[in-house]
Protein backbone atom coordinates (compact mmCIF):
# COMPACT_ATOMS: atom_id res chain seq x y z
CA UNK A 1 0.00 0.00 0.00
CA UNK A 2 1.02 3.68 0.23
CA UNK A 3 2.98 2.86 3.41
CA UNK A 4 4.92 0.02 1.73
CA UNK A 5 3.15 -2.69 3.73
CA UNK A 6 2.61 -6.09 2.10
CA UNK A 7 -1.14 -6.62 1.85
CA UNK A 8 -1.33 -9.72 -0.35
CA UNK A 9 0.13 -11.91 -3.06
CA UNK A 10 -0.82 -12.15 -6.73
CA UNK A 11 -0.30 -15.53 -8.35
CA UNK A 12 1.73 -15.73 -11.54
CA UNK A 13 -1.15 -17.45 -13.35
CA UNK A 14 -3.50 -14.57 -12.51
CA UNK A 15 -1.07 -12.02 -13.94
CA UNK A 16 -0.67 -13.99 -17.18
CA UNK A 17 -4.43 -14.40 -17.52
CA UNK A 18 -5.00 -10.66 -17.00
CA UNK A 19 -2.37 -9.82 -19.62
CA UNK A 20 -3.93 -12.23 -22.12
CA UNK A 21 -7.39 -10.75 -21.54
CA UNK A 22 -6.06 -7.23 -22.06
CA UNK A 23 -4.25 -8.25 -25.26
CA UNK A 24 -7.36 -9.99 -26.63
CA UNK A 25 -9.54 -6.97 -25.88
CA UNK A 26 -7.09 -4.50 -27.42
CA UNK A 27 -6.60 -6.51 -30.61
CA UNK A 28 -10.35 -6.98 -31.02
CA UNK A 29 -11.01 -3.25 -30.66
CA UNK A 30 -8.23 -2.41 -33.11
CA UNK A 31 -9.91 -4.71 -35.64
CA UNK A 32 -13.34 -3.26 -34.95
CA UNK A 33 -14.83 -6.43 -33.51
CA UNK A 34 -15.46 -8.09 -30.14
CA UNK A 35 -13.07 -10.24 -28.11
CA UNK A 36 -15.88 -12.29 -26.52
CA UNK A 37 -16.38 -14.56 -29.51
CA UNK A 38 -16.47 -18.33 -29.50
CA UNK A 39 -16.67 -20.85 -32.29
CA UNK A 40 -20.34 -21.40 -31.39
CA UNK A 41 -21.48 -17.81 -31.99
CA UNK A 42 -24.07 -17.39 -34.72
CA UNK A 43 -23.43 -15.61 -37.99
CA UNK A 44 -26.01 -12.97 -37.07
CA UNK A 45 -24.21 -12.09 -33.83
CA UNK A 46 -20.89 -11.85 -35.64
CA UNK A 47 -22.50 -9.56 -38.22
CA UNK A 48 -24.14 -7.28 -35.64
CA UNK A 49 -20.85 -6.84 -33.80
CA UNK A 50 -18.84 -5.92 -36.88
CA UNK A 51 -21.47 -3.99 -38.84
CA UNK A 52 -21.25 -0.61 -37.01
CA UNK A 53 -17.58 -0.19 -37.83
CA UNK A 54 -18.05 -1.32 -41.41
CA UNK A 55 -20.93 1.13 -41.77
CA UNK A 56 -18.54 3.95 -40.92
CA UNK A 57 -16.15 2.68 -43.58
CA UNK A 58 -18.99 2.47 -46.11
CA UNK A 59 -20.06 6.06 -45.46
CA UNK A 60 -16.48 7.30 -45.74
CA UNK A 61 -16.07 5.39 -49.00
CA UNK A 62 -19.14 7.11 -50.44
CA UNK A 63 -17.68 10.46 -49.40
CA UNK A 64 -14.47 9.52 -51.23
CA UNK A 65 -16.49 8.82 -54.36
CA UNK A 66 -18.04 12.26 -54.02
CA UNK A 67 -14.59 13.82 -53.73
CA UNK A 68 -13.41 12.11 -56.90
CA UNK A 69 -16.56 13.17 -58.75
CA UNK A 70 -16.08 16.78 -57.64
CA UNK A 71 -12.50 16.88 -58.90
CA UNK A 72 -13.29 15.12 -62.18
CA UNK A 73 -14.77 18.19 -63.84
CA UNK A 74 -11.74 20.28 -62.86
CA UNK A 75 -8.97 17.80 -63.67
CA UNK A 76 -10.37 16.09 -66.76
CA UNK A 77 -7.85 13.72 -68.35
CA UNK A 78 -5.31 14.40 -65.61
CA UNK A 79 -7.53 12.46 -63.22
CA UNK A 80 -7.03 9.33 -65.34
CA UNK A 81 -3.37 8.86 -64.48
CA UNK A 82 -3.89 10.32 -61.00
CA UNK A 83 -6.25 7.48 -60.11
CA UNK A 84 -3.47 4.93 -60.69
CA UNK A 85 -1.67 6.13 -57.56
CA UNK A 86 -4.63 6.41 -55.16
CA UNK A 87 -4.15 2.86 -53.72
CA UNK A 88 -0.46 3.60 -53.17
CA UNK A 89 -1.11 6.86 -51.34
CA UNK A 90 -4.01 5.54 -49.26
CA UNK A 91 -2.14 2.36 -48.38
CA UNK A 92 1.14 3.94 -47.33
CA UNK A 93 -0.41 6.86 -45.46
CA UNK A 94 -2.81 4.48 -43.72
CA UNK A 95 0.01 2.20 -42.61
CA UNK A 96 2.01 5.11 -41.21
CA UNK A 97 -1.02 6.37 -39.31
CA UNK A 98 -1.77 2.86 -38.03
CA UNK A 99 1.80 2.47 -36.79
CA UNK A 100 1.60 5.77 -34.89
CA UNK A 101 -1.75 5.00 -33.30
CA UNK A 102 -0.74 1.43 -32.40
CA UNK A 103 2.40 2.64 -30.62
CA UNK A 104 0.45 5.24 -28.63
CA UNK A 105 -2.37 2.82 -27.78
CA UNK A 106 0.19 0.31 -26.51
CA UNK A 107 1.94 2.95 -24.40
CA UNK A 108 -1.41 3.99 -22.92
CA UNK A 109 -2.39 0.39 -22.21
CA UNK A 110 0.93 -0.28 -20.48
CA UNK A 111 0.54 2.79 -18.28
CA UNK A 112 3.55 4.58 -19.76
CA UNK A 113 1.66 7.72 -20.75
CA UNK A 114 2.37 9.76 -17.62
CA UNK A 115 1.97 13.57 -17.46
CA UNK A 116 5.74 13.97 -17.40
CA UNK A 117 6.37 11.94 -20.56
CA UNK A 118 3.19 12.84 -22.46
CA UNK A 119 4.64 15.74 -24.47
CA UNK A 120 7.88 14.00 -25.45
CA UNK A 121 6.04 10.81 -26.42
CA UNK A 122 3.63 12.70 -28.68
CA UNK A 123 6.39 14.76 -30.31
CA UNK A 124 8.61 11.73 -30.94
CA UNK A 125 5.82 9.78 -32.59
CA UNK A 126 4.65 12.82 -34.54
CA UNK A 127 8.08 13.61 -35.96
CA UNK A 128 8.77 9.92 -36.62
CA UNK A 129 5.67 9.72 -38.80
CA UNK A 130 6.41 13.01 -40.57
CA UNK A 131 10.01 12.01 -41.24
CA UNK A 132 8.97 8.59 -42.56
CA UNK A 133 6.32 10.15 -44.79
CA UNK A 134 8.78 12.70 -46.16
CA UNK A 135 11.43 10.10 -46.95
CA UNK A 136 9.01 7.75 -48.68
CA UNK A 137 7.40 10.66 -50.55
CA UNK A 138 10.75 11.70 -52.01
CA UNK A 139 11.64 8.08 -52.77
CA UNK A 140 8.31 7.56 -54.52
CA UNK A 141 8.77 10.74 -56.58
CA UNK A 142 12.21 9.58 -57.77
CA UNK A 143 10.99 6.07 -58.60
CA UNK A 144 7.92 7.31 -60.49
CA UNK A 145 10.04 9.84 -62.39
CA UNK A 146 12.64 7.21 -63.30
CA UNK A 147 10.09 4.59 -64.30
CA UNK A 148 8.17 7.07 -66.45
CA UNK A 149 11.37 8.48 -67.94
CA UNK A 150 12.50 5.09 -69.19
CA UNK A 151 9.27 4.09 -70.86
CA UNK A 152 7.00 3.11 -68.00
CA UNK A 153 4.24 5.46 -69.23
CA UNK A 154 2.77 5.92 -65.76
CA UNK A 155 1.84 9.51 -66.42
CA UNK A 156 -0.28 9.08 -69.52
CA UNK A 157 2.08 11.07 -71.72
CA UNK A 158 2.71 13.90 -69.25
CA UNK A 159 6.17 15.06 -68.23
CA UNK A 160 7.99 12.54 -66.01
CA UNK A 161 9.17 15.39 -63.78
CA UNK A 162 5.61 16.65 -63.34
CA UNK A 163 4.24 13.19 -62.61
CA UNK A 164 6.99 12.40 -60.11
CA UNK A 165 6.55 15.74 -58.35
CA UNK A 166 2.78 15.49 -58.09
CA UNK A 167 2.74 11.88 -56.89
CA UNK A 168 5.56 12.48 -54.41
CA UNK A 169 3.94 15.62 -53.02
CA UNK A 170 0.60 13.84 -52.80
CA UNK A 171 2.18 10.95 -50.92
CA UNK A 172 3.90 13.32 -48.48
CA UNK A 173 0.62 15.14 -47.87
CA UNK A 174 -1.25 11.88 -47.35
CA UNK A 175 1.40 10.55 -44.95
CA UNK A 176 1.31 13.79 -42.97
CA UNK A 177 -2.48 13.48 -42.68
CA UNK A 178 -2.17 9.85 -41.61
CA UNK A 179 0.45 10.77 -39.02
CA UNK A 180 -1.68 13.48 -37.43
CA UNK A 181 -4.69 11.17 -37.35
CA UNK A 182 -2.67 8.32 -35.90
CA UNK A 183 -1.13 10.48 -33.18
CA UNK A 184 -4.06 12.63 -32.10
CA UNK A 185 -6.95 10.20 -32.54
CA UNK A 186 -6.00 8.06 -29.50
CA UNK A 187 -5.70 11.25 -27.45
CA UNK A 188 -9.11 12.44 -28.64
CA UNK A 189 -10.82 9.13 -27.96
CA UNK A 190 -9.23 8.95 -24.52
CA UNK A 191 -10.37 12.49 -23.70
CA UNK A 192 -14.02 11.77 -24.53
CA UNK A 193 -14.01 8.54 -22.55
CA UNK A 194 -13.76 6.05 -25.43
CA UNK A 195 -11.13 3.32 -25.36
CA UNK A 196 -8.22 4.65 -27.47
CA UNK A 197 -7.77 1.20 -29.02
CA UNK A 198 -10.74 2.15 -31.22
CA UNK A 199 -8.53 4.83 -32.77
CA UNK A 200 -6.49 2.19 -34.59
CA UNK A 201 -9.54 0.58 -36.16
CA UNK A 202 -11.79 1.20 -39.14
CA UNK A 203 -12.84 4.70 -38.00
CA UNK A 204 -9.37 6.20 -38.40
CA UNK A 205 -8.69 4.15 -41.52
CA UNK A 206 -11.80 5.59 -43.16
CA UNK A 207 -10.94 9.18 -42.25
CA UNK A 208 -7.36 8.70 -43.40
CA UNK A 209 -8.49 7.52 -46.85
CA UNK A 210 -10.67 10.60 -47.21
CA UNK A 211 -8.03 13.10 -46.05
CA UNK A 212 -5.11 11.60 -47.98
CA UNK A 213 -7.08 11.38 -51.22
CA UNK A 214 -8.50 14.90 -50.84
CA UNK A 215 -5.00 16.30 -50.25
CA UNK A 216 -3.67 14.36 -53.23
CA UNK A 217 -6.31 15.75 -55.58
CA UNK A 218 -5.87 19.26 -54.18
CA UNK A 219 -2.16 19.07 -54.94
CA UNK A 220 -2.86 17.85 -58.48
CA UNK A 221 -5.44 20.59 -58.99
CA UNK A 222 -2.99 23.24 -57.74
CA UNK A 223 -0.16 21.92 -59.91
CA UNK A 224 -2.28 21.36 -63.02
CA UNK A 225 -1.89 24.98 -64.12
CA UNK A 226 1.90 24.62 -64.03
CA UNK A 227 2.49 21.13 -65.40
CA UNK A 228 -0.56 19.87 -67.27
Amino acid sequence: DEEDHLIGVIAYEDIVEAMEDLADETMAKIGGTNEKFTSHDSILRRFLTRAPWLLVTLCAGLVNVGVMSAFQKHLGTVLTFAMFFVPLINGLSGNIGLQCSTVLVRIMAMGGFSPGSRKSTILKELFSGLFTGGIFGVLCAVLVWGFDLFGGHLGGGHSPVAVGFVVGAGLIGGCFAGTFLGVFSPLFFSRIGVDPAVAAGPVVTAFNDFLSMALYFLIIWSASALFF
